[in-house]
């Protein structure tokens, strides 16, 4: 792989192949291997990034949150087969688990809905990610 951009095409094919079982097991693989600290590689720890912002407790304080206000949304997917949502902004791609919550401003929540879900269909689950969103508006 050659540029983040390569990383980032392997992650939305995995999702769309990949089973939340799978993927919990690719997130603890990984963590076994590479712990908090993470791998050295740079595109490795772009992966390993993305499965700990989507398993770990959100720290309101981490950058990633606080840079997502500055962003402008390019797309927001979701992919059903392992609940995952996938928010593609101008600079960073976001990966989050459907069932938690995760530190977003109501300004992104907004411009979530107002750009539309792609891909796949909402279950049960999204509707209430929706609702939980709706209610910080």
């Amino acid at each position: 792989m050659e540029d983040g951009t390569d990383i980032v095409t392997l992650m939305l094919c995995m999702l769309k192949a990949i089973s939340r079982d799978d993927l919990t097991e690719l997130y603890r693989i990984v963590m076994n291997r590479y712990g908090m600290d993470g791998p050295e590689d740079e595109l490795e720890k772009v992966f390993w990034k993305y499965l700990k912002n989507m398993f770990e407790e959100p720290l309101s304080t981490d950058p990633i949150w606080s840079e997502l206000g500055q962003q402008r949304i390019i797309s927001w997917r979701y992919y059903e087969s392992c609940r995952v949502h996938c928010l593609n902004l101008e600079s960073m791609d976001i990966y989050m688990l459907i069932e938690r919550t995760y530190p977003l401003s109501a300004e992104m929540c907004k411009a979530m809905l107002d750009k539309k879900l792609q891909g796949g269909k909402p279950d049960e689950n999204c509707y209430k990610m929706l609702k939980r969103w709706k209610s910080k508006l």
